[in-house]
């Protein structure tokens, strides 16, 4: 089984994949791991967040 990272930015729900992980566990790890460093500190951070999608199938290619 498969699990992606995707990380969500902003209120648009834009989404980028950031990985692939064999358990569930694994990828909850990393997503907890993860540090936003924001480019411009003068304004406020934008919201984002970290998803862990289970692929249908291990064939399945991961979003880009």
């Amino acid at each position: 089984m498969s699990f992606w990272l995707v990380l969500v930015l902003g209120s648009s729900g834009a989404g980028l994949h950031v990985g692939n992980y064999e358990t569930l566990a694994k990828c909850e790890a990393a997503a907890k791991q993860a540090v936003y460093i924001s480019p411009n500190p003068r304004i406020s951070e934008p919201f984002y967040g970290f998803l862990c999608i289970q692929a249908n199938e291990a064939s399945t290619k991961p979003p880009s």
